[in-house]
């Protein structure tokens, strides 16, 4: 036989009920937040192999002269460099440990760009890692 719930035992079961209302909506926020950031980075990184992949496959080679060295954060060394295609310069910078120390400000190294749009462009280096 089934007993009736006392009215204390109601009012219990809804405070329960209640309490868990007002934490579910903080929990969900949380978690997409989450989501979102673990999405942007995936995102991020299947463009930046895209870009990598395009510049494999479709890119032209081109002299370039480096006009400054930087240091980032956790170490990361910088290398700017400008190039000229059809008479018009393009700038880029690559991050690149060993470029950093081989070349010199004012060197020559190589540079591959797209030729549709030579605003992507990165060292040569990079492309064969």
């Amino acid at each position: 036989m089934s007993r009736k719930k006392t009215e204390k035992e109601r009012r219990k079961v809804g405070e329960l009920k209640r309490k868990n209302r007002r934490r579910f909506p903080k929990l969900t926020w949380s978690w997409l937040v989450i989501l979102f950031f673990i999405a942007f980075i995936v995102l991020r990184g299947v463009k930046a192999t895209q870009r990598m992949n395009k510049l494999r496959d479709e890119g032209v080679i081109a002299s370039g002269k480096v006009i400054g060295k930087t240091s980032g954060r956790r170490n990361n060394k910088y290398v700017r460099y400008e190039f000229i295609v059809d008479g018009y310069k393009y700038t880029g910078e690559t991050r690149s440990m060993s470029l950093y120390h081989d070349c010199r400000i004012g060197g020559l190294i190589c540079v591959v760009y797209l030729p549709s749009n030579p605003n992507i462009n990165d060292s040569c280096e990079n492309l064969d890692d």
